[in-house]
């Protein structure tokens, strides 16, 4: 791989890969000569309906902490505030966060995680709060998830809804009344996202 593998796909090439197999960085300014090759087809298109069942069960089984889930994590996925670089940052989040730790919940900078301190925070959540971002794709290490994803524009990005719905997670979008485009900076609605949470924990609780 041109480059070499970041510390995200070392963790991961190591968890999945055959014995027999191996990740080996190659020059980008350099021709190879194959014996074989072997270029598998994507297993997904850019917006699927899910994700094939047999590749999430064979990668969940081989990432997955060997221990019963605790389902105790309530968890609110901020997006750090860092100059003009940044995206869909909730402009109130601090607002929005007295609500929700009233509730249980506590902040997250992904960021500063390590991959496997990812996995076990969310193998072990029940409810996860987030504007939309790649941090939602650790969704997948959870089971029974509640999942409520904050849009800063009235237009969905179906990729956690898509990855909920394969995974039988409660998915629930919520949207803004205006906005400026999908990727700015946005504020939130405190009252109508703590009505929603207290709604879901409700029926959670009747399960």
């Amino acid at each position: 791989m041109p480059g070499g593998l970041t510390e995200t796909e070392k963790f991961f090439t190591e968890k999945i890969l055959p014995e027999d197999v191996e990740a080996v960085p190659v020059d980008a300014d350099r021709i190879y000569h194959l014996k074989h090759i072997l270029l598998p087809d994507y297993i997904i298109n850019r917006y699927p309906d899910g994700l094939p069942i047999d590749y999430l069960d064979f990668f969940r089984s081989s990432v997955l902490p060997d221990r019963p889930r605790r389902k105790e994590k309530l968890v609110y996925i901020s997006r750090k505030l860092s100059g003009r670089n940044s995206k869909r940052c909730v402009l109130n989040e601090d607002d929005l966060l007295l609500k929700l730790e009233s509730y249980g919940f506590q902040r997250y900078h992904l960021e500063d995680m390590s991959v496997q301190e990812q996995i076990n925070l969310f193998y072990d959540a029940s409810f996860v709060v987030s504007p939309h971002g790649a941090g939602l794709t650790n969704i997948i290490f959870s089971d029974g998830l509640n999942v409520l994803e904050l849009f800063p524009l009235k237009c969905s990005r179906p990729h956690y809804e898509y990855l909920s719905k394969t995974l039988n997670h409660n998915y629930i979008p919520w949207f803004p009344e205006s906005g400026v485009d999908r990727d700015s900076n946005f504020c939130v609605d405190v009252e109508h996202i703590s009505r929603l949470v207290e709604s879901i924990l409700m029926k959670s609780s009747r399960k």
